[in-house]
């Protein structure tokens, strides 16, 4: 891709970001300079259509906001839109060749989530604060069903590609690196290989954060469902806090493991969403 399309395209994308408001014709015109980015760029795909289905939206007259999902979708792009993410692409990107050569497991409960990375024997805890377990609370009994199960696993593989992504980096032959995610929970197996989250605005930002992270460290997710029953240190671990009897069963799981400490700074995963999403790669 020519640096001048390159260009092109970021100067649209950003146009449109000041702006917040695109006519049918303003919005084909940024798709159409993304319309490459996409094809070159694994984890673009679905914010590509995501924008697709919201140009076909607008009204073929007149000048309208955009939706603050499609923002959200614009500012992704921009935080991708720089050369060197288009040069030298291996075939393998484009046939998903590779083999799996990491496994991540991980699994969340009521009081917090755990994810496990056998490979280096490392694990993450995060125990809920006590709006994320009232949150959880009202969603179990009719509230709001953004930090539901599904949300909250979903978190799990957030802080996974926050903490480890710098180890996957891609390989000297540009190949990017194929981390396969290990959930049992269907919903979000379908959730993060789609990076789709239907009526989920919080969940919906979390897959933009995990492929943001994607494309920065040169690797790429895929999920497939793991049975709970082999799934029991990474479930002990989203428990551990329930009582001491089970944050004893954890510890006795991960005897010889290194758990590995989210930062402060990294805790909020919509504000390290708003950080990575305000600036360019």
């Amino acid at each position: 891709m020519l640096q001048a399309k390159i260009e092109k395209a970021r100067r649209r994308v950003c146009d449109l970001l000041l702006r917040t408001r695109a006519s049918r014709s303003q919005l084909n015109r940024v798709i159409g300079s993304l319309r490459h980015v996409a094809t070159c760029v694994r984890p673009a795909a679905p914010f590509f259509q995501r924008l697709a289905d919201a140009q076909c939206r607008i009204p073929h007259v007149g000048c309208f906001p955009l939706a603050e999902s499609a923002l959200d979708d614009l500012r992704w792009f921009r935080a991708i839109v720089s050369a060197s993410h288009f040069n030298s692409i291996p075939l393998a990107r484009f046939t998903r060749s590779q083999p799996p050569s990491v496994e991540v497991l991980m699994d969340a409960s009521d009081v917090g989530l755990c994810a496990l990375l056998p490979a280096r024997r490392e694990y993450i805890q995060v125990r809920f604060d006590a709006e994320e377990r009232v949150a959880a609370h009202e969603q179990k009994h009719g509230g709001a069903f953004t930090f539901g199960i599904n949300t909250r696993e979903l978190m799990s593989a957030g802080f996974a590609a926050i903490t480890w992504g710098h180890l996957w980096t891609a390989s000297d032959d540009g190949a990017d690196v194929h981390v396969r995610l290990r959930i049992d929970n269907t919903s979000v197996v379908a959730w993060s290989n789609k990076r789709a989250a239907r009526d989920n605005p919080y969940a919906q930002m979390l897959l933009r954060l995990i492929a943001l992270l994607e494309v920065r460290h040169g690797f790429y997710l895929s999920a497939e469902h793991i049975p709970g029953s082999e799934n029991v240190m990474a479930d002990a671990g989203s428990r551990s806090w329930e009582s001491r009897a089970k944050a004893v069963a954890f510890t006795k799981l991960c005897v010889g493991w290194s758990q590995v400490t989210v930062p402060p700074s990294s805790r909020k995963l919509s504000q390290v969403w708003a950080r990575c999403s305000a600036r360019e790669l």
